[in-house]
């Protein structure tokens, strides 16, 4: 059975107090709850007393880590008792600047949850440089990962890796740290495949923990997923200036999906959109036949909605929009992947693992074919792949020149995408991205069986 959760983050600056307590809690007798500390300039620190209100908590420290540079991170669990807490605080008892600056995430897990709900294996913590990951292999569908990484330095700024997402906001105390609690996007886990849960940072080293939170074993009826279609395509737009792309025919709640090709110059989101994850990919010089550069981005469409301003990237810009309907509006991506190649006619694009049934794949390129042309891409081919379809294919020789190529095709099973491949007319240097896009859940189908016994008389 799933974990349902609800999470609360806070920091406190340099010198307040050695006590750190959290905003008011939801709790519930019998909720599991994790609480990680982060402190700066405070790896002497020793000792904590971790507290609640309401029915004291049996609390049990589970991680600690920090860095050379002064950064602590640590993680205490618990389960509410008889008289659920309001809040849950966290002093520092022994050691050196006990009032130091720190963050505090809270995350109360309120859905079942198994007997041991911190499998021993699936526990990390480190040390690391910029843009630390670590690859966690649920013990059952409906688990809940987390991770909260530190910094001691002047500046940094956190963001979540492919495929996750802030928790919350990151606490930033300028000049002495900052602190971020991560998730997957699509949180709880739907399956028990593994995840690589993760922030990029712009500085520093970085202290970290990450760990799961076991959903119980039950006989959940699995999540079922409507296939997404893809509606249309809008006018194909190429111009040495600011290109004006047209709209597609949408619905509102449709996905809208721009696809923005460069001479590897730098490409402006959209107003109102949304970067896929691992967008931008690029290659090359800026403004030289060779330079790539494609980028990707998404919204939920509502009436009324207009083809956005594309900004001029200089030497030329192509732009195409697009249209796909029956996606989940929350959480519409699965998961995504990019890469770039040198000079050749033989495309392929990145593989990903889809994690659910019935994903519509977009297969998404940039090349620098300098070329008026709309027959560039053929022999596309994927044997994971249903309905193997090349929406649009265009080339122009504006600046050094360039274009837009947009395969999709359907991924029935969740699993092993593979490499789509294609035959270019020309030898191109090219920029791609895989998006998996998953669809709106299905309503479970339930038999009713009623059994009819005869009264004797």
């Amino acid at each position: 059975m799933a974990i349902t959760y609800t999470s609360d983050f806070k920091g406190q600056a340099n010198d307040v107090s050695a006590t750190i307590t959290s905003n008011a809690l939801t709790v519930a007798t019998g909720d599991f709850l994790t609480v990680v500390v982060s402190y700066e300039n405070n790896p002497s620190s020793t000792a904590w007393t971790v507290s609640n209100t309401g029915t004291a908590i049996t609390w049990t420290k589970q991680a600690e880590t920090n860095t050379a540079s002064n950064c602590k991170v640590v993680l205490w669990t618990g389960t509410a008792g008889a008289t659920p807490p309001t809040t849950v605080s966290v002093q520092s008892t022994a050691g050196v600047f006990t009032d130091s600056s720190r963050a505090m995430f809270t995350a109360v897990h309120t859905g079942a949850h198994a007997t041991t709900p911190l499998p021993a294996g699936n526990i990390f913590s480190g040390v690391g440089g910029t843009d630390v990951t670590q690859l966690i292999t649920p013990t059952s569908s409906g688990s809940a990962l987390w991770m909260v990484a530190g910094d001691w330095g002047a500046t940094n700024s956190f963001a979540a890796a492919a495929n996750c997402t802030l928790a919350a906001t990151a606490y930033h105390e300028t000049g002495i740290q900052t602190v971020v609690p991560i998730r997957p996007t699509t949180q709880p886990r739907t399956n028990a495949a593994a995840f690589t849960i993760g922030e990029t940072d712009t500085a520093g080293t970085i202290a970290w923990i990450a760990f799961e939170v076991q959903a119980e074993p039950g006989t959940d009826v699995p999540l079922k997923r409507n296939l997404p279609a893809f509606v249309a395509k809008g006018a194909f737009s190429g111009s040495a200036a600011a290109p004006t792309p047209g709209m597609p025919v949408f619905n509102e709640g449709d996905l809208l999906v721009v696809s923005i090709e460069s001479a590897n110059q730098a490409i402006t989101t959209p107003t109102d959109y949304t970067q896929f994850a691992n967008s931008p990919q690029s290659t090359g010089t800026a403004a030289t036949a060779g330079g790539v550069r494609l980028a990707a981005f998404w919204k939920i469409a509502v009436a009324g909605d207009t083809a956005p301003t594309i900004v001029d990237t200089v030497n030329h810009t192509c732009a195409q929009i697009y249209s796909i309907r029956g996606i989940d509006s929350g959480n519409p991506v699965n998961i995504t992947a990019g890469q770039t190649q040198a000079a050749t006619t033989a495309v392929s694009f990145p593989s990903v693992t889809t994690t659910v049934d019935n994903c519509l794949i977009l297969n998404l390129m940039a090349n620098d074919r300098d070329a008026a042309s709309t027959a560039n891409i053929s022999a596309q081919a994927n044997a994971a792949l249903a309905s193997l379809t090349v929406q649009h294919d265009e080339t122009i020789t504006a600046g050094v020149g360039g274009g837009l190529c947009t395969i999709t095709g359907i991924k029935a099973a969740a699993g092993v995408v593979g490499n789509t491949t294609a035959t270019n007319a020309a030898s191109v240097t090219n920029a791609t991205l895989t998006i998996a896009l998953q669809g709106s859940p299905k309503i479970p189908d339930w038999t009713i069986t009623q059994k009819f016994t005869p009264l004797r008389m």
